[in-house]
């Protein structure tokens, strides 16, 4: 007899709950929080130092991360401020509480032993827009979960007795069987006495046009997310093809906010550097780096680029 082989390759299907927001929320949440990690890259010596995905977390999650020294190296990890602070407002000291190695726990004096790295100048700005699209997405689940299951049925069908209704799951049950079948039901008669009807009923509102806005709403939603996030994704309620003056019309409004974090990003990691004697560094990378690159040749030439046509091959 055959030994039944174990599929360890992939994991047990998990039946998706559509009305489990809060878990969904989480779920989308975190499914933004990957894609936005591509935002950035650090450079090869900042790598080499500190584990990438790690501090990636701490940077869009937190806002913030720190570097300190202890016993003449350089170490990062999250912390939080002091109630003390210098002429312009900033946390003086910061304080890190390390459980997994308690001997890097302390206070840390700013410009002295440590530099906070921060990613914008309000360090929830990216947790509390992912937070409200991940919980637009969810809500927007449960709706297309509710039109898909409406959009099976054509009309209802109503009876007056249970004998009536009884013939008419009969009837839906041969139905969906292939079977042909009859509905038993009565009429009026001639004295004028109600008799069992069964009728059918149709919806008041066409589930192909709610799906249609759904799917539109939905388009819009996801290009808002990835607009404010600082990626073109143009909702095009045009249902044409854009061009590629129309793409470029909110090309500027991308690029102020992902301006702002590798500034900020640049700024805090230069002090780190006169500091520790370090060369750490960050750019662009994935689609954030090539809608720099477009915006770029766009100043330089004053058009948006089309992409390049591939030459047309001779007749034989």
């Amino acid at each position: 007899m055959a030994k039944k082989q174990k599929n360890d390759i992939f994991k047990p299907l998990a039946f998706y709950d559509f009305k489990a927001k809060k878990l969904n929320i989480i779920k989308y949440y975190n499914l933004i929080m990957a894609r936005l990690f591509s935002m950035i890259e650090f450079n090869d010596e900042f790598k080499k130092d500190f584990p990438d995905s790690i501090i990636k977390k701490w940077l869009f999650n937190d806002g913030h991360f720190l570097l300190f020294e202890k016993d003449g190296k350089v170490h990062a990890f999250s912390y939080s401020e002091a109630a003390n602070f210098d002429e312009w407002g900033r946390p003086r000291d910061c304080i890190v509480a390390n459980p997994y190695d308690t001997t890097l726990s302390g206070t840390y004096t700013r410009g002295v032993n440590c530099m906070p790295i921060r990613l914008t100048y309000d360090e929830t700005i990216y947790h509390d827009l992912i937070s409200k699209y991940a919980t637009i997405f969810s809500e927007l689940d449960i709706t297309t979960k509710k039109l898909i299951t409406n959009a099976r049925v054509l009309a209802f069908i109503t009876a007056v007795d249970d004998r009536t209704m009884e013939s008419a799951k009969v009837w839906l049950n041969n139905m969906e069987n292939g079977e042909e079948s009859i509905i038993s039901d009565y009429d009026y008669d001639a004295t004028g006495s109600a008799a069992a009807m069964v009728k059918a009923q149709p919806l008041a509102v066409s589930a192909n046009n709610a799906i249609k806005q759904h799917i539109e709403l939905m388009q819009y939603e996801k290009a808002s997310c990835w607009n404010d996030l600082g990626i073109n994704a143009n909702f095009n309620m045009k249902r044409e093809a854009l061009n590629s003056s129309e793409s470029a019309l909110n090309l500027d409004a991308l690029l102020p906010l992902t301006d702002h974090v590798i500034n900020q990003l640049t700024s805090d990691l230069d002090e780190a550097n006169k500091l520790f004697g370090t060369n750490y560094s960050v750019k662009l990378s994935s689609s954030w780096e090539n809608i720099q690159e477009e915006a770029d040749a766009m100043t330089e030439t004053g058009q948006p680029q089309e992409p390049e046509k591939e030459p047309e091959q001779e007749e034989q």
